[in-house]
């Protein structure tokens, strides 16, 4: 288990999800409702260093699986905030899925999402040793 899953296995994460879905009980991209289709969290955008539950409820899009997936498909998530607060527009893609964020060819396990960027479609640790060079 990476320590992003773990992350998503809290209790923080767990009540930030809840309240999201107590208020937005619908996919984003397709309408459907949460009880026909189980509602996953997107983080439409991704900063270094802070827990996945610290972020705005605006950064946080309700999709189910189909559409959260589709968006993944489409690319990494468009930029990264840096521990300084620079933004990293279209940071470097993971260097296991290239970008992809899943195999289809491992479904059935995890749902195909790739373990290194954990469908983020972008290389965490390329983005921070950017940083700690330019220190």
């Amino acid at each position: 288990m990476s320590y992003y899953e773990d992350l998503l296995r809290r209790p923080e994460w767990k009540a930030k999800r809840e309240e999201i879905l107590l208020t937005r009980k619908f996919c984003y991209d397709c309408g459907r409702a949460h009880w026909t289709r189980k509602l996953e969290i997107h983080h439409s955008y991704y900063e270094l260093g802070r827990m996945p539950w610290d972020y705005p409820d605006r950064a946080l899009i309700p999709l189910c699986r189909e559409c959260h997936r589709k968006r993944h498909e489409l690319g990494p998530a468009p930029s990264v905030r840096r521990s300084d607060g620079r933004v990293v527009k279209n940071p470097p893609v993971c260097s296991r899925c290239g970008g992809a964020c899943y195999f289809s060819q491992f479904k059935h396990v995890e749902d195909g999402v790739c373990f290194r960027c954990w469908g983020s479609g972008f290389d965490f640790d390329a983005v921070t040793e950017m940083e700690n060079s330019e220190k």
